[in-house]
């Protein structure tokens, strides 16, 4: 597999450079594989926003590059771009804003950006020709880029890329942060760290916000097996969701997940739960809200 994708305990994805995408329904105890009309060809990067709106990226080198969208589940699948070359990775920004970046081996990388919802697609200027470009990720303000020569750096959420590391026929891959230091891992057993010493906006994850900024709310409630969580908070930050019983018992945890600025929403799956009252537990920015929501069935 080169990509798995956990949106929660019944929905989690997977797909194969061998072409294949598959879910499974019932928490790895069986996979069913989604028929995408291109199972001849790589896929590398799968993500669901929720059971049914769904993304890949994917190519074969010296061939094709691709994007494409499911809105049903993962049952019929649209093209959204196509480039000469693979694409490895998939970042959405917030819920208009998309980036997928890819590239050649030998001649270089590039990065597509969409501000339409994946509609459209416009080439970014970067002059990056190191190599492929296989991994984009954000916080806040900062973007990063890593590929084949080096990392790429954006201050202003992407608008404008520059080279910070070059690091020759390193595979600059793996990152991870704390939101103010930054890791990178190569194929040559290096590590990199960035560590963000400037003011202002960056630092604005680390700022507890009021719990009157940040609203939760829960609906339908009650509810008989599907329930949408709505979160809105005035800035990006992480957050994590946990259920519990009226005995105070976890049931159910959501993957941490990097929340917009604004409306979210999350989509939960009650069905494997009996009849009952559950709370909602949320952790953001400092802050913990609960909600109480009743399953009936």
């Amino acid at each position: 597999m080169s990509d798995i994708y956990v949106l929660d305990y019944f929905h989690i994805y997977a797909c194969s450079v061998s072409g294949g995408v598959y879910v499974t329904n019932d928490f790895f105890n069986s996979w069913k594989q989604l028929n995408d009309g291109n199972d001849y060809l790589q896929k590398y990067k799968v993500v669901f926003t929720d059971s049914l709106h769904g993304w890949m990226a994917g190519g074969r080198i010296d061939n094709v590059g691709f994007i494409r969208y499911s809105g049903d589940g993962g049952i019929n699948w649209i093209t959204k771009l196509i480039a000469s070359e693979p694409l490895y990775d998939l970042w959405f920004q917030n819920p208009d804003t998309m980036f997928t970046v890819g590239g050649d081996p030998e001649y270089g990388g590039w990065i597509y950006v969409s501000i339409d919802k994946g509609e459209s697609w416009q080439l970014q200027n970067t002059n990056f020709t190191s190599g492929a470009l296989n991994s984009i990720s954000f916080m806040g303000k900062f973007g990063w880029v890593t590929g084949i020569g080096g990392i790429l750096m954006s201050e202003n959420y992407g608008t404008s890329w520059k080279q910070v590391v070059k690091v020759p026929k390193a595979y600059t891959h793996s990152l991870c942060s704390n939101r103010k230091t930054f890791w990178f891992c190569g194929s040559k057993g290096g590590l990199l760290r960035y560590t963000d010493t400037t003011s202002g906006s960056s630092t604005v994850h680390e700022e507890k916000m009021s719990k009157k900024q940040i609203l939760m709310n829960a609906y339908p409630n009650p509810f008989n097996g599907n329930i949408t969580i709505e979160v809105q908070t005035p800035n990006e930050n992480l957050a994590e969701l946990k259920i519990y019983n009226i005995l105070g018992e976890q049931v159910l945890s959501v993957s941490k997940k990097e929340l917009f600025a604004g409306r979210n929403t999350l989509q939960l799956n009650f069905e494997f739960l009996p009849t009952g009252i559950y709370i909602v537990n949320l952790k953001l920015a400092g802050n913990v809200l609960n909600t109480k929501i009743i399953l009936q069935k």
